[in-house]
């Protein structure tokens, strides 16, 4: 007989920490300013983990060039941040990012109620000029001392940011909430497996059961990874789940067994929900590492809810993957090569609504794979990233097939601070020439925000060779943006970049559509662009400047 098991996150007795039902308004707002309604919210408890005031002197250094593991664990309280939804207490923790400590909070919202809610945080200091990113979210904070307040109305993440004034940019100390719809099983005829905090080394997370449920209760798990050997296999985190990588397991050589913290290969069905934390702090970004994700070839795949701290590799990795939805991930890390989400070959996914601030690229397609599988039909949307050393958007250097058909849609960069190499930008078409008949073309980054950025807002490169035609930047508006002229060109930057001396008939560059694009109060037009658009190309390459269209509105209804 099949059994039938309703898994509901809202339903699970004991899983909701921190339940409000009645979010109050503050009566000493001024007349006109609404607080929120009655939202029924409940914020997510990882850890009760502090540091000593010498690993928080460690934390607060910048960590730019540090690709080590951490001494310590890398989720910990935050000293700067307490918060309160609708009156009650919600958890702040805090992860290393490469210029400093980011605070951090995840709140499932049970039922909006025809409300909102009502966020009050206390600073540790005296803070000043709150923002709230995304700015096109709409969300004002007011701030009083150390007391700041503002009114969230829908889901999203929402990154409080302090301080900007004169030569300080306001990056240090932010604070991100993301605001959520707890994740559910739903109806399930497989078996439920259920797992208790603990240490689970080896063998022992290896899910081989077709149809089956493996259901992690809240709590700490030490791990060496999670292998998915089955079709239609659910993972399922209560909220509040810690997981711990950790090389319980080495070799004969003292490196570790397990390279990928998660994988699946050639999977269908599968889905990974729940919203659990991964601190990878304790393993060291060395040879024989793996992704962190590794999924390879799996169809129909659902990924989300997750929050992974200091990755020390590429962090979500899906490669020759069909029909896969990725939602809501926190990603914080500081390490190089800990990429956000990477979807190398891949053909119907969607990417929404994630928070990413990596020590590299953040959200980007590649074609590496020797698979079938071709980029195509991506779309990446309401997505906000901040970048440190990488890229924010766009298709990224390796290029051994054609990719088209990509979009990036209503999303944002709070700061791209990254100004150290000129094949940097907000948005990116990058090729590495390995084939200059591979192409990119019918990529579409629209309706992007940016509000603070030390690289170029829009980069196209070819590196040795390539093809690159029909891109669409539309409505990309970036509010301030503070170059390095001795790297960067302009605000919008055409490189060729033939590294390798081969023969200039190898870079194809043309149709490259701007349509609304405004950075530091001026509007690209036709009568500034050949000041604004600059090209940095090698002698004898001879580019066309009419196939720049702008103001076209071509390719809009995309």
């Amino acid at each position: 007989m099949k059994r039938y098991v309703r898994l509901g996150a809202y339903l699970l007795t004991g899983v909701l920490m921190m339940h409000l039902t009645a979010c109050r308004t503050h009566p000493e707002r001024e007349p006109g300013q609404s607080g929120a309604g009655s939202a029924a919210v409940h914020g997510i408890r990882y850890t009760d983990h502090t540091l000593d005031d010498a690993f928080l002197e460690m934390w607060e250094n910048e960590n730019g060039l540090n690709n080590d593991a951490c001494i310590t664990q890398g989720i910990v309280v935050s000293p700067y941040f307490e918060l309160t939804v609708c009156g009650e207490p919600v958890p702040v923790y805090m992860a290393r990012t490469a210029r400093g400590p980011h605070s951090f909070a995840y709140v499932e919202v049970l039922d909006w109620a025809g409300g909102g809610l009502d966020v009050e945080i206390v600073t540790d200091r005296k803070r000043k000029n709150p923002v709230v990113l995304p700015e096109s979210a709409g969300v004002s904070a007011a701030i009083d001392g150390n007391r700041v307040t503002a009114d969230i109305m829908a889901f999203g993440s929402y990154t409080f940011t302090f301080d900007k004034e004169g030569s300080d940019d306001g990056s240090s100390l932010p604070l991100t909430l993301m605001v959520k719809p707890p994740e559910a099983v739903g109806d399930t005829a497989g078996a439920v497996h259920t797992f208790e905090p603990g240490e689970y080394p080896g063998e022992a997370l290896k899910f081989t059961e077709p149809g089956a449920v493996y259901y992690f209760k809240a709590g700490t798990y030490t791990i060496d990874s999670i292998d998915i050997l089955a079709d239609n296999v659910t993972v399922y985190f209560e909220p509040g789940v810690l997981l711990i990588a950790k090389p319980l397991t080495l070799r004969e050589d003292g490196t570790p067994a397990a390279e990928n913290i998660f994988s699946a290969q050639a999977k269908n069905g599968v889905s990974i929900i729940g919203h659990a934390a991964l601190d990878l702090s304790f393993r060291e970004a060395a040879a024989g590492t793996g992704v962190i994700f590794s999924f390879t070839s799996m169809t129909n795949m659902v990924f989300s809810g997750l929050t992974v701290l200091n990755s020390c590799n590429w962090t979500c990795c899906f490669t020759g993957c069909e029909s896969v939805e990725i939602r809501d991930l926190l990603l914080l890390g500081y390490r190089t090569f800990s990429d956000g989400v990477m979807l190398a070959d891949c053909a119907d996914v969607r990417v929404d609504g994630c928070f990413v601030r990596t020590g590299d690229d953040a959200m980007e397609v590649k074609s590496g794979s020797a698979g079938t599988v071709r980029t195509k039909n991506v779309v990446f949307e309401n997505n906000a990233v901040w970048t440190d050393k990488g890229i924010a958007y766009g298709a990224v250097y390796e290029s051994a097939f054609d990719q088209s058909d990509v979009v990036w849609r209503n999303n944002s960069v709070g700061y791209a601070l990254a100004d150290w190499s000129r094949h940097l930008g907000c948005v990116t078409v990058s090729m590495e020439g390995r084939d200059p008949t591979v192409r990119d073309h019918h990529l579409y980054f629209q309706d992007i925000e940016i509000y603070r950025s030390h690289c170029p807002v829009i980069t196209v490169m070819m590196h040795n060779g390539g093809y690159i035609h029909d891109i669409y930047f539309q409505s990309i508006h970036a509010k301030e943006v503070v170059l390095n002229r001795a790297v960067f060109g302009s605000c919008i930057d055409l490189i060729i970049g033939n590294d390798d001396g081969g023969p200039l008939t190898d870079f194809v560059l043309r149709d490259l559509y701007f349509d609304d694009i405004t950075y530091n109060g001026v509007r690209l037009a036709p009568d500034n662009a050949d000041r604004e658009i600059r090209g940095n190309f090698p002698d004898g390459f001879a580019f066309d400047r009419d196939t720049l269209h702008i103001n076209t509105r071509e390719g809009s209804g995309r």
